[in-house]
């Protein structure tokens, strides 16, 4: 199941990231904002995970931390 540790703390954040990727619709970007403790980082990491995963990768490709994806 996606964004697993995301749905914790924001589940109304992570179903409607889950219902876009089973979409395949991602804006091409997100900003993730809150305060401390708001789980924005968790949030960017699960995200990048899942479109890393569902694209097929295990990793980053880029040593500059650019992923470029299809």
């Amino acid at each position: 199941m996606p964004l697993n540790r995301l749905r914790k703390t924001q589940s109304a954040v992570s179903k409607e990231l889950e219902r876009d990727l089973s979409l395949s619709s991602l804006p091409s970007s997100l900003l993730f904002y809150g305060p401390r403790g708001s789980s924005r980082l968790t949030g960017a990491l699960d995200l990048a995970y899942e479109v890393l995963s569902l694209s097929g990768r295990e990793g980053l490709e880029n040593p500059n931390g650019i992923v470029y994806l299809p």
